[in-house]
């Protein structure tokens, strides 16, 4: 009987984390797929500043692949925040969705030692 009550505890908190943790994903819908990084560049004028070493940027990529393909958008510099913020966003949920999953598979099993130790429990009493 105490197994059964360790595990229903075991369980129950377990759902508790479980709903905070879909809470949390909810949370963040707004999102973007992708890394941002920022670069300069050497336009190869003879005269220009980069010449001497001085490259010209930087200049605020955006890297997305989708199916295969690479994307590059260029931001505005007021634009890097937000966007940055949006990709964060996107990696905190990526790392949430594994984490569910796996709390997930941990519920799963409570469960299935619960059924077997309420068999178990039954079938004990059954025989009084």
């Amino acid at each position: 009987m105490a197994d059964l009550v360790r595990l229903e505890r075991g369980i129950r908190v377990s759902l508790t984390e479980h709903e905070s943790l879909v809470d949390a994903l909810l949370q963040e819908r707004e999102q973007i797929r992708g890394s941002l990084f920022s670069r300069f560049a050497v336009c190869g004028k003879a005269n220009c500043a980069c010449a001497q070493g001085e490259k010209h940027g930087p200049y605020y990529v955006l890297s997305n692949r989708s199916r295969g393909e690479g994307a590059f958008i260029y931001l505005k510099e007021e634009q890097v925040s937000r966007v940055r913020e949006l990709v964060n966003r996107h990696r905190r949920f990526k790392k949430g969705l594994k984490r569910l999953k796996g709390l997930s598979s941990k519920l799963h099993a409570l469960f299935e030692q619960y059924e077997t130790s309420a068999a178990l429990a039954g079938s004990r009493e059954a025989d009084l």
